[in-house]
């Protein structure tokens, strides 16, 4: 590479989620803590170990789950139709 030639620059910004400690209230009255059990079409059930958000729009509250055999899933609760409480 010469000298003449510039490396092309930019910049990223990383947003990183907050994590919560007490239960969400999804718009269904449906409550999610951690330590409940729910059930997902595709991993079958497991443990809500993490509650987090992000700042900003359009992303809300996400569950982090684990499934067992190294399976750990962060997911949307509102997709009720994907992932129920059990």
């Amino acid at each position: 590479m010469s000298e003449e030639e510039e490396i092309p620059r930019f910049e990223m910004v990383m947003k990183l989620p907050y994590f919560v400690t007490e239960p969400i209230e999804l718009q269904d009255g449906t409550v999610l803590a951690i330590g409940d059990q729910v059930e997902h079409v595709d991993f079958g059930c497991g443990t809500i170990i993490r509650i987090g958000a992000y700042d900003e729009e359009p992303k809300g509250p996400f569950i982090y789950v684990d499934f067992g055999n190294d399976v750990r899933k962060e997911l949307d609760p509102s997709f009720t139709h994907i992932v129920k409480k059990i």
